[in-house]
Formats: C-alpha cells, structure tokens, sequence
C-alpha cells in the first residue's frame, strides 16, 4: 500500500470537475521543478497526486484506499463548483483530512462560480483560541482565506499562470520565486531552441540558397535555351522572307524589361540584327522584304489598288480583310458568303460580289457606299471588266453581262448572251474587253466537251464564234482593237502535276491562236510545248514590240502578232507563277516559283535571261504593283518585297565623290584610302574620318616610261604618306602619297617584274618586299620610310625564286620574315641575319596564310600557316610540331584568342569558325560565320575585348562575331573596314543607278536594334497564332 501522497484531489464527478481534476493531476505530476528550487527544497518532482476516479454512494464510508490516500497525502486540492459544494463525499473529505492535517494544507481551485459562492464553508473560517484580560481563555471562529488558483479560464492559460500557485504549495517555496525560476529556465531553453533553431535555419538557409541558386541557374538556363529556340526560328522565318514575323521572334528572345531575368543570348541579338537590315547598305536595285500581311486561313486571292496604296485579300473561309499600305493597318475586316472576287473599282473603291451580291466599300473608312442585289443569276467567279471612269462590267451566269455604275451599283445596262447553238448550252468561261470598249471577247463551252472562243459586241449585240475545238481554253486578250489571242490546252495525254514535294513531269502542249475581230477568222496558230508543272499560265500583250507572249510551266515564248513568227522562247529552270510587262518596253519580267526574278537579255543571245533570286521560295501568287506582293502555296500570309528597303541610318561622307568600286583599301585612326577605277582610270581617294571631307582623288599613272601598263595595290601607312606598290614589265617599285595633300613620288626599286599582289606588305612602319637583283640573286628587304633605308636578307634559295601567292610575311614584334616560294618557304631573323629551310610535309603545295605568335613573352615564336588544305604549327628552327586537317576547308585566316592564349581560331571558306588547342591542334568548337561562296580570300582578325567582340574581315565582308561564344552577330557588306577610335563601319552604298559613295554606320548598341526593330513594327502586335505556337 501507498504511504505517501503529494496531494489528493477532491472534487465532484461531474464532466466539468472532471475535465479539470484531470488537469490539475496530470499537469502536477509532470511538473518541472526548476534546478535552484529543487536544490533549496530537497524536492525533485510532485511524485503521485491521487485522484479518485470512481464516484461512491451517497450510504457508503469512505473506503480505505480513499482514506490511507486522504491520510498519507500532505495537501488537499479541493475542486470548487457548484456541484462540489453540493457533494456529500467532498464534504467528507475535507472533514477526514482535517482530522490528520491543519487547515493551511487545503488548496482550492475555482472551476466554476464565485468564490464565497463555491468554496465549501468549513474552509472558509477556522477557531482560534484567545485569552481575555482577566486569563480567561475561550474559542473564536475566524474567517479565512484558503489559498486558491483560478480556473476560470482556457485551460491552457490556467496552466500557465495559475497551476504554478498550486504546485509552489506542495513544493514548499513562494510563487514569486517558483515563476521567476520558471521564467529564467524557460528563457534559457527558449535560447537554446533559438540557437538550435538559428543553427537549422543557418543551414536550412544556407541549403535554400543553394537550392535557389541552383533552381534560380536552371531557370535561366531554361530561358537562355528557350532564347536560342526563338532566335533560332527568327533566323528561319526570315529566311523564308517573313520579316516581320522574324523581328517579333527576336524581340520576344530578348529580355522584356530591367525584372525579366532573361539573359541576352548572341543568337537573339543575331536574329534582331538581320531581321532589321542593321548595318546593310543600299545596293543597287536589291529587292527585301518589307511587311508580311496575315490571314487567318489559306489565302485564294489577292488584289493591290491602282495607286498601291490599299491590299485587299480573299481567304479559303472568304474572309476579306483590306489594309493601308503606308502604315499596314487594316481598313476593312469582313466575311462574304460564296465570295466570287475581290477588285478595287479605283482608288477609292473596293467591290466585293458574291453569288448574288455586290457590295461596293470606301477605301478609306471601309463604310459601304452602295449594295447590289438584283441579278437573275449567279455572278461569274474574278471576272470584271472596266469600261470608263465610272463603270464596269460583271458576268451573270444567266448568261449575261451586266454594265454597273461604280458611284450607285445600278444596272445601266444589260448585255443578254447567247444561250444556246444548236440546241446546246453555251456556258461562258473568260472575258476580255477591247481596248476601245465596244467588244468583249470570250471563251465558252458547247456540249460541256467543245470549248469555242468568240466576240460580243456591246454596240450591237451580235455574238460570232470560232470553230469549235478539242482542248480548254485557259485565256483571251486583245491584243489590239483588231486581233484577240486565245491560248487553248490539249489534255489528251495529260498534264504535269504536283502531289506535295513530287513531280510528274511530261511535255505540255498548248495551242496559241490569233483572230481577227469582229469576224473570229484565225490568222495564225503555234504549238507551245512546256515542262515543268503549270503554277500559272497566261498570254501577256508586248504591245510595244507588237508581240504576244504566253508562259506556262517553265517557259515563256513570245510571237509577233502580225504573223505568229516565234521571236523568243524563254526557259526558266524553275516553273512561272507570273509574267507581265509593267514598264511597257515590250519586254517581259518572268518570276518564278523559287523566287526568281527573270529579264530576258537580248544583247547576250535570243533566247537568253538573267536570273536573280531576290525572293522567298515555294511561290504561288505573285502580283507587281508599287513593289511585290506575293503568297506562298497553302500560305497565310501575303508578304510585300521592294527596291530600297534597307538601314537608312547610313551616314556619306562626301556626295560629290563616287566610288564605282573598291579594288583595295586601307584605314587608320585618322584616313581612308580607297583604290578604285573609274573613267577608265586607276584613282586613289583619300578621305578624313576626323572630318568626314576626301582630302584627294588621285589619278594613278596608267603606264610607265617605257608605256607598259602599271598595276597598283595598296601596301599600308604611317602618319605622313599612304604606301601603294606597282609592277609593271621590267619595272617595280613603290608610290609614296602625301596624305595631307595627294602628291605623290614614285620610287622604283627593282628592274623585274613582280605580281603586285605578292610584292610587298607593312608592318611595324616599315616595308618588307622581295628585292630580285637577278634571277638568281634575290632578298628580302626592309625598308624604313621614316630612315629611308633598308636592310636585306638574302633568301637561301638555289636559282631564282617565285612567290606565287603570298609576300613576304614581316613581322616586326618577333624581329622574323617568313618567305613562301615555288621551292620552299624560309625563316629570316632579322636580328641574327640568319634564316632556316621550313621542314614542309612532301604533299605541301604553296602557303597561301601565315601567321607569327608567342603564347607569352618567355615563349619561343612559332608560325601557323596553310596551304589551303591543311595547317601546320611550326617553331623558329623550321621544324613542324603539329598538323591540323582540314577537311576539304581551306583557311582563310588565324588568330590567337586574346584572352586565352591556348586557344587558335581559324576562319574556314564554307563559314565555320573553329577553335582549336594551340599545343596539340585538339578540335574545341565551332561556329559559323559568313563567307564568300567557293571564293577564298584573306581573312583578318580585329579584336575589341571592351565591347567583348571580334571582327573578321574578308575583303568587303566585316563578320562581327561574339568573342566570349564565337557567335556572329552581324555580318556587313560592301565594307571598307571597321574604324575602332570612333566605333563605325565603313561601307559603300550603290543607288538605283549603281553610283557607290562612301559612308558609314555607327556601331548599334541592344536597345538601339530594339528600337530600330519597334520603329519598323510602328505598333503591330505578335499574333495569338504565333504566340501559342511559340508558348509566349
């Protein structure tokens, strides 16, 4: 049996009491008694706290577990309710207990009620004893106040404030103290949890940068990558000529604002630069593409205003929509039913007909002028006829022709057709008016198999025909008032065809017809045999040479109209989809399906064209009014392509000035010396950058004293003169100029001939060329202008010497020349006066590149150079260290990364740019560039590490490539070359009449591409179409 109690609980079996006995027992047991208490009281923990759990009879005494616990417990807890004061066995208990205990080892704790309300009466006074003054001793009940905690409350805040009361009474130590213990213990585990949790979060913060970093770096990994997929589809939208879905492309692989966390890509900025003609100058009657204009379905038809100032289209839903062609906005946006076509009546009027209906809109508004809806019959399909300023003419299948009023849409006048012969219906197909307006010619079928031609006459309603013919008739135009000519195909042994990307391909007979108006007698007839599939086929009037020609497939044939002699048969190599003759020289312009533009050339041969692809490819539709307009087979889009269409912030230098072209050049800090021909005659022209001024042109000595005609190529400069060299028969030499004023000295140096592009080369401020003395005794010689003198190097070569494609390579910094000759090349110091056999590989062919570099300054010097076909790295003495093969590529130039100077660059002639490992040739990587196609030529390295660019120049090609990525941004023709003190290309830009001039780009910044690209757009928005195909 259990001696020992901490306390005993009394109270009332009731939920509440319950609730709150539980509370008091389970919470004094597990109280925590802090260290200092425990060490002053002796008292560990509240070890047993007893409750009885089972309610008694009212009849019953209490039973012995109930009064060993009431005996052996050192305080009672009395649970004060008004159920409490009620119960029997609380009464009691508390009577048992005080039997054994003083009335101060009570405890009360309020559950419910107020105080004098629920706390039983015997606790509440207590005798005492007192003595009067006579010694007389007698008893006195006192009131008294039991200590109590309050329960009244959340039991969670009881815990807190009032259970310590009670747990300080069993503890033996004042509350005050218990809870300040409390406090400090609390404040020191409180502490630890914060240091502990200091710690997690540390580490857990530390983890979360981590993970954020490495979340926030897949992040913008996934937007470089989605970046390079944009850019990359830019680049293929604009090769296929959609500009301005390719400039939208751009923009959007382009960070969008200072918070998009987009990194700029080399590829965005590549796309955004040609997509913008950034840096690309006028040339001549060069065509690009301007707008795109979009429908939502398969465009069918498409029309251009008389003044092109308004585009009008038809799509396969019969969707109209019309757009200003000076800003692109759209004008009218409709939907037709049955749409028949679409014309623009004048300037000012759009007629739109369907089956049953005309409708006439103002150009300007889109407001509708007049509707027109009584017509007996269906009107024919693209078939309008104009007759004078303010009417025209529609064909009803009634059959009739209907004269319109364009200001109204009233019927003046109805034209009642032939219906039948005999007994057969005649359906009318084509209609053509004269060009004095009373006749209208046709075709038509009779007995749906014979197809007839004929001639209506406005004037007198009369109908003559043809005699009928296998065959269908695909076209009849006037040629004059007097003659129409029909162009009738035989489809008896089938036609070419396309079913997608394949051919079938066989000869396509045509029959071309004249006849005599109004009589329809046949003067002449021509067979026309064709392949390729028929995109398009008409008959074109050359009525300035009195010719008609027609074109189908891939050829184009003209007859003169007199007689039908054949004059000239055209063949394209890719089918036509359009012919015509704006101009009216009689000479037609052909286009082609791959986006050729064909012009025959008489002066060459009869039957000779010249061909330019200027154009996208897979063409369907083509229509020329004010520029090109054109859709593409099963196309969307309608896209508009124009001479002068180019980067207009091109600056000249100097209008009186014309450079026809540039056969050499060179460019320092301060000029430019441009080697043309022009007239005729060889010319220098000088130019301050400074001032933007030609200082001189110069005419160049065309021959010599002996008259031998004089080749000049330009060697390089210092701060007095510009260096050209010259060869002639039994005469070398140098022209020295005065870049201040153009005078010249002409200094001859050598009696043989050399080829001038092999002579000489600068550097460091001086001269180095091939010196022959004789044939069999020649030097390398270094001239210093500054000194005028020289020094020679002996090149230790058996007999004469050539050097077929290269001069000597001096490079100053390294004190060597490297000599490349027929027999061999040679190493020259020119410190020690001493040279070396290069070790070449027995399949060498000639060196074409050199090139001097040194890893550091404690490194020996070594030579990379080229045959065209492979490449060697070599050191001073000769030897070979290592080969790189090229592939099939030949190089065109060298340069040693400035950054890493590990890492050899080489520019190839098919476009690539590939790094390798200088001390082993190892492949690194590859980009690609812009070339010249199957040409080779010399390719210069420029590095700008501030702007983190490098620019390559190929003779009047400038690749600006990424120095960090090798990915070119921009590529820029007709260049003279880039000027680093003030930032600007250089380039020449020819008009429409060929006329170069020079001028000059400055070097565009991000945002200035960006805007460039927004003033292009001029507000036009991404469609939804793009966006969702491009998850934008």
């Amino acid at each position: 049996m259990i001696d020992f109690y901490n306390a005993f609980i009394s109270y009332k079996h009731s939920p509440h009491d319950i609730k709150v006995a539980e509370h008091v027992q389970r919470n004094l047991e597990h109280f925590r008694i802090p260290h200092a208490i425990r060490k002053k009281t002796g008292k560990k923990r509240i070890e047993r706290v007893f409750r009885d759990k089972d309610e008694l009879p009212i009849t019953s005494d209490l039973t012995d577990t109930i009064s060993n616990a009431l005996k052996n417990a050192e305080y009672l807890i009395v649970i004060c309710s008004p159920n409490s004061k009620k119960s029997v066995w609380v009464k009691r208990e508390i009577q048992f207990f005080l039997e054994n205990h003083p009335k101060n080892r009570v405890l009360t704790v309020l559950a419910e009620g107020e105080p004098e309300d629920v706390i039983p009466e015997e606790l509440l006074t207590e005798d005492r004893e007192f003595e009067n003054e006579l010694g007389i001793k007698y008893t006195v009940k006192v009131p008294v106040e039991p200590l109590s905690c309050d329960y009244r409350m959340p039991l969670s805040k009881a815990k807190k404030e009032e259970l310590p009361r009670l747990a300080a009474a069993i503890i033996g130590c004042s509350y005050d103290e218990l809870v300040r213990r409390q406090r400090t213990y609390k404040m020191k585990q409180l502490g630890i949890i914060l240091s502990s949790l200091l710690a997690v979060a540390i580490g857990f913060a530390g983890y979360m940068i981590y993970n954020n970093n490495r979340l926030d770096k897949a992040y913008r990994e996934s937007l470089a990558n989605q970046s390079r997929f944009l850019a990359n589809e830019s680049s293929k939208l604009l090769d296929k000529e959609m500009r301005i879905d390719a400039l939208h492309l751009a923009l959007a692989a382009l960070p969008q604002d200072e918070d998009d966390k987009r990194p700029v890509m080399p590829e965005a900025v590549r796309a955004l630069t040609n997509a913008t003609l950034a840096y690309q100058s006028e040339d001549g009657l060069s065509i690009n593409s301007a707008w795109d204009y979009s429908m939502s379905n398969r465009i069918d038809a498409f029309n251009i205003s008389p003044d092109g100032k308004k585009l009008v289209a038809l799509d396969s839903m019969d969707n109209i929509r019309m757009w200003n062609t000076s800003d692109h906005s759209i004008i009218l946006e409709t939907k037709g039913i049955d749409v028949r076509g679409v014309e623009f009546l004048n300037n000012d009027l759009l007629l739109v007909w369907e089956s049953k209906k005309a409708t006439a809109y103002d150009t300007t508004d889109a407001s509708v002028k007049w509707t027109q809806e009584a017509f007996e019959g269906s009107l024919d399909r693209d078939t309008i006829m104009f007759v004078s300023e303010d009417s025209f003419i529609l064909a009803n299948q009634s059959p009739s022709l209907l004269l319109m009023s364009m200001n109204d849409g009233k019927i003046l006048h109805k034209y009642d057709l032939q219906e039948s012969m005999d007994g057969d219906f005649i359906a009318y197909s084509r209609f053509d008016i004269s060009p004095d307006k009373t006749k209208v010619a046709f075709s038509a079928y009779v007995k749906i198999s014979d197809m007839v031609s004929g001639i209506f006459d406005l004037r007198t309603g009369s109908t003559r025909f043809s005699e009928s013919g296998d065959g269908y008739v695909n076209d009849v135009i006037w040629v004059d008032n007097s003659h129409i000519v029909t162009s009738t195909s035989d489809l008896s042994d089938g036609s070419s065809s396309r079913f997608g990307n394949n051919y079938v391909l066989t000869d396509d007979k045509t029959i071309i017809n004249c006849y005599s108006a109004p009589n329809m007698t046949k003067l002449w007839s021509q067979e026309f045999i064709s392949n390729g599939v028929s995109m398009a086929n008409g008959l074109l009037n050359l009525q300035e040479r009195g010719a008609v020609a027609y074109y189908c497939g891939t050829r184009c044939t003209s007859y003169k109209v007199s007689d039908g002699t054949l004059e000239y048969n055209w063949t394209a190599n890719e089918s036509l989809v359009e012919c015509n003759d704006r101009d009216g020289d009689g000479w037609p312009s052909l286009f082609t399906t791959g986006g050729a533009i064909c012009y025959p050339a008489p002066n060459v041969g009869d039957n000779y064209i010249r061909s330019s692809y200027e154009l996208t490819d897979d063409i369907a539709m083509l229509k020329v009014n004010s520029g090109i307009y054109l859709s593409k087979r099963l196309g969307l889009d309608i896209l508009y392509f124009n001479t002068g269409i180019y980067d207009d912030e091109w600056t000249n230098v100097d209008d009186t000035t014309t450079v026809p072209y540039v056969a050499d050049s060179y460019m320092d800090d301060d000029m430019i010396a441009i080697m043309t021909k022009d007239e005729g005659k060889e010319r220098l022209i000088l130019t301050d950058i400074n001032s933007n001024t030609v200082k001189a042109v110069i005419d160049l000595p065309d021959s010599n004293s002996e008259g031998n005609s004089m080749s000049y190529g330009i060697v390089g400069g210092d701060k007095d003169n510009i260096y050209l060299c010259y060869s002639s028969v039994g005469e070398g030499g140098f022209l020295v100029v005065d870049r201040s004023d153009g005078t010249f000295e002409q200094k001859a140096i050598s009696e043989m001939y050399t080829n001038v592009d092999t002579f000489a080369m600068m550097d460091g401020g001086k001269i180095c060329y091939l010196d022959k003395v004789s044939y069999d005794e020649q030097y390398v010689r270094i001239y210093d202008p500054e000194e005028d003198d020289s020094v020679r190097f002996k090149i230790p070569a058996d007999g004469s010497v050539y050097l077929p494609k290269l001069a000597p390579q001096y490079f100053s910094e390294f004190g060597m020349v490297y000599v490349a000759t027929e027999k061999g090349d040679y190493i020259i110091n020119t410190d020690k006066d001493q040279s070396v056999d290069v070790k070449l590989p027995s399949d060498w062919d000639t060196t074409t590149r050199v090139f001097a570099f040194k890893e550091n300054k404690d490194e020996e010097v070594r030579f990379i150079v080229s045959d065209n076909t492979k490449i060697l790295i070599i050191d001073k003495k000769g030897k070979v260290d290592y080969e790189i093969n090229c592939s099939g590529m030949a190089p065109l130039g060298f340069a040693v990364h400035p950054e890493d100077k590990t890492r050899l660059l080489v520019a190839f002639n098919d476009g690539s740019l590939i790094s390798y490992n200088i001390n082993n040739g190892d492949f690194l990587s590859k980009s690609e560039i812009s070339t010249y196609a199957d040409v080779v030529v010399p390719a210069d390295f420029q590095f700008d590490i501030e702007n983190r660019l490098i620019y390559i120049q190929m003779e009047d090609l400038i690749d600006m490539v990424d120095l960090d990525s090798l990915i070119e941004y921009s590529c820029i023709e007709n260049a003279v070359g880039h000027q680093k003190s003030n930032d600007r290309f250089y380039t020449v830009a020819y008009d429409t009449n060929g006329v170069g001039r020079l001028g000059y780009f400055r070097h565009y910044s991000l945002q200035e591409l960006i805007d460039k690209a927004n003033n292009i757009l001029r507000g036009a928005e991404i469609s939804a179409e793009m966006r969702s195909q491009y998850g934008l």
